[in-house]
């Protein structure tokens, strides 16, 4: 009787170890199988590889395809469906004019009362998503309001998340004509610069077939892009032919402000260059650049206007760039790019372009015109009634100007 019980007991145990070692081999919805946790070194590893994917951008920067995701300002989306209703919309430009109820002077009231931070988030959002004349009224609202803030302003409104649909909408738009490409070239442009993704804003651009909005892009490289934005375009420029790609870069510098010497050390060398190009396009748009660069730049400015003279190529457009020199917005409160003892070869080169009759006579009465410009005093009131009989027309009538506006505004005798 032992002896059958022990074996009846073996047979159990033999049979439960198999039981087990069958379940350990299935794979049913009823296996349990457990895996290591991982450690805290995994699983950053993880959540990093996740971020970093989610992120990833199609040029190195902002990451088109999956814009941050935002929450648009219902009243923002209010004002631009009352500027659609109310305003006449031109689809192709993005532009929104002629308002019944001015809807879009409430707009702006509205932006300068509540300030909201979600402002171009919104707008760009609608710029890109939406069609006709909705995503139209959203970019003429967008370029109105940038155009008229400062520098901070812009910087708060210049999220990632406007920044990426704008950028998106670049791409997304690169083979179209229509003119409010470049508008949102224009604020797309600074957006980029502020957000640090130029070498993405650059590529972009740069596969834009439509031209103007390239030059809108190019002449807005420096605002926020500094030096940066320069090297990009000397880039660009070197050894090329494009008359509108070197007329829109030379365009740059004048709308970067508060430059610093290392910045005027890096581009006035360059625009220089420009100087004595034969198109006077191209040629005025460097002078621009002499008057800002100042100090020795404005008498190289003057060196040029002599040679042209020298040679009769002294005519517009760079002929109406020797009114800037000496310019004082405000006088006694806004500085003149040149010095005194500039000023007066500056003066004496107008007069000298005046009194030739070899050069045509609308570029010698503006000359002369020029010197009142810069200098409305008692001793240009003696000049100007010197030519006030002058048998040239257009010198004779722009010294009667003249002497009109010193003897009435300026009280001059």
């Amino acid at each position: 009787m032992k002896r059958h019980t022990h074996r009846m007991l073996l047979l159990i145990t033999l049979l439960a170890s198999a039981l087990a070692l069958s379940a350990c081999g299935k794979g049913g919805d009823d296996a349990k199988t457990e895996t290591p946790a991982k450690d805290d070194g995994d699983k950053k590893a993880d959540k990093k590889a996740d971020k970093k994917a989610d992120k990833k951008a199609d040029d190195g920067g902002l990451n088109l395809e999956k814009p941050p995701e935002i929450t648009r300002n219902a009243e923002v989306v209010k004002h631009v469906e009352a500027i659609v209703k109310g305003c006449t919309v031109n689809e192709d430009a993005g532009q929104a004019y002629s308002c019944k109820n001015k809807e879009g002077s409430a707009m702006r009231d509205w932006v300068r009362k509540e300030a909201p931070g979600d402002l171009y988030e919104t707008l760009a959002d609608m710029a890109l998503n939406e069609e006709g004349k909705t995503a139209a009224a959203a970019i003429a609202q967008m370029h109105n309001l940038w155009s008229t803030k400062g520098d901070d302003w812009k910087k708060k409104n210049a999220t990632k998340a406007a920044t990426a649909r704008l950028l998106k909408y670049l791409k997304d738009n690169k083979d179209s004509k229509k003119p409010r490409i470049g508008k949102i070239a224009e604020f797309g442009t600074h957006m980029a610069m502020i957000n640090g993704v130029q070498d993405q804003l650059f590529k972009l651009v740069g596969d834009l077939s439509n031209k103007r909005a390239q030059t809108q892009a190019y002449t807005n490289y420096m605002t926020f892009g500094r030096v940066t934005g320069f090297k990009e375009l000397e880039r660009l420029t070197k050894d090329s032919k494009d008359k509108e790609i070197i007329t829109a870069a030379l365009q740059a510098p004048r709308n970067m402000y508060k430059d610093t010497k290392e910045e005027k050390a890096a581009y006035c060398p360059w625009a220089k260059g420009y100087l004595g190009d034969k198109d006077l396009k191209i040629a005025s748009k460097a002078g621009y650049v002499m008057v800002k660069c100042q100090g020795e730049y404005i008498d190289t400015l003057i060196d040029e206007g002599e040679k042209r003279v020298e040679a009769g190529e002294f005519k517009r457009p760079l002929s109406q760039v020797y009114r800037e020199p000496c310019f004082q917005f405000i006088k006694n409160v806004t500085n003149k790019a040149a010095r005194e003892k500039q000023c007066e070869r500056l003066y004496t080169f107008l007069q000298a372009v005046a009194d030739n009759d070899k050069i045509e006579s609308d570029v010698r009465g503006l000359s002369l015109w020029n010197i009142y410009y810069q200098r409305r005093d008692q001793t240009t009131l003696d000049l100007m009634r010197k030519y006030e009989n002058h048998k040239d027309e257009e010198i004779q009538k722009r010294a009667k100007d003249a002497i009109k506006s010193l003897t009435t505004t300026y009280k001059l005798k």
